[in-house]
This record gives structure tokens, C-alpha cells and sequence, in this order.
């Protein structure tokens, strides 16, 4: 899996909890609150000289959202959207992820053809060579169809080690894209 798959899955996550943050806010609160005092209070001037209260003190406050403008409506909405949107890239990505893989295994197919040509041009050209090595023994052809053959057999050889190169790139790149070259080390 690669790193934007990660990501985007992690952003899936966070969309979701948004989601969920959203929706409580629709929901009533409830605060608990305590306080423990002491008050004394001594005057001259007053009906009442001398007061002292002490103790603790317990409240509890109860707060209903009762109509905001359809702006949590619409925020939640816009989350879900969000959360869907994610969800659709998600779904790209792995298409994107699969399709390259794909793309890159039918290339490594068609190298592996191409590696299993390479070999019987090899094979051919070598009896090519012998061909020409002894018809030029035998004096029935030219140094210069001896050095064409030398070359053809050179060509299908270069040409064979060029196409098991690109296959085993490919293949690395398989491994690479499947994970499985992160699973090897």
C-alpha cells in the first residue's frame, strides 16, 4: 500500500470523527458544578449584624440547542460529504493501484516472451554461425559473411541480456507496487 493510500485513509478517519463531533453538538449538555465556601460577615450598620454561611454548593445546568439556523444541519452534511468524497478517493487510488500493477505484469509478460525469443534467436543464430564457420572452411563464402554471422550472434545475445535486465527491473517493480518487496527485508 502506498503512502497516499495511507493518507487518504487516515483523512477518511478524521472526516468520520468530524461527523461524530458534529452530531454531538446536536445533542443536550449537561455541567456539573461544585464549590465549597466560607463567607463571614460582621456590621454595625445593617438589621442583620453578624452572618456566616459555609459548606459546599452543588449546581447542575442543563443546555438544549433548540434551533440554530439549520447551520449544524448544514455542517454535518458538509461532513458527510467530505467523509464520501474520501471515500470515493480512496476507491480511485486503489483503481489506480491495481491498474498499474496490471500495466506493469502484462509488460513483464510481454519482456518474458520476448526473453524466450531472444533465446531461440540465439539458437539460430549460432547454427547461422556454424553454417558460415564451415562454409568458410570449405572456401564457399567470404570472411565478410563469417564477420556478419560473428555479429548476429553478438546482436542476439545483447539483445537476449537487454530483455532478462527490463524483466527483472519490471519484476522489482512489481514488488514494489504489491508491497511484497517491503515484506522481503
Amino acid at each position: 500500500m502506498c503512502s497516499s493510500d495511507l493518507q487518504a485513509g487516515e483523512v477518511q478517519k478524521l472526516n468520520l470523527l468530524d461527523v461524530k463531533l458534529l452530531r454531538s453538538k446536536q445533542m443536550p449538555v449537561l455541567t456539573l458544578r461544585g464549590a465549597y465556601a466560607f463567607a463571614e460577615n460582621k456590621t454595625d450598620a445593617a438589621l442583620i449584624n453578624y452572618t456566616r454561611t459555609y459548606g459546599p454548593t452543588v449546581g447542575i445546568n442543563a443546555t438544549v440547542s433548540i434551533f440554530d439556523g439549520w447551520n449544524m444541519t448544514r455542517k454535518i452534511n458538509q461532513a458527510k460529504l467530505e467523509l464520501e468524497n474520501q471515500g470515493i478517493r480512496i476507491r480511485e487510488l486503489e483503481q489506480e493501484l491495481l491498474a498499474a500493477i496490471l500495466d506493469t505484469w502484462l509488460e513483464h509478460q510481454n519482456l518474458l516472451q520476448s526473453v524466450e525469443l531472444g533465446r531461440r534467436g540465439i539458437a539460430l543464430a549460432k547454427k547461422n554461425m556454424d553454417i558460415a564457420s564451415k562454409a568458410f572452411v570449405s572456401g564457399s563464402a567470404s570472411s565478410l559473411q563469417l564477420r556478419e554471422a560473428q555479429e548476429d550472434l553478438f546482436r542476439a545475445d545483447a539483445d537476449l541480456l537487454e530483455a532478462l535486465y527490463q524483466a527483472r527491473v519490471l519484476e522489482t517493480a512489481l514488488l514494489k507496487i504489491s508491497g511484497e518487496l517491503l515484506k522481503a527485508n
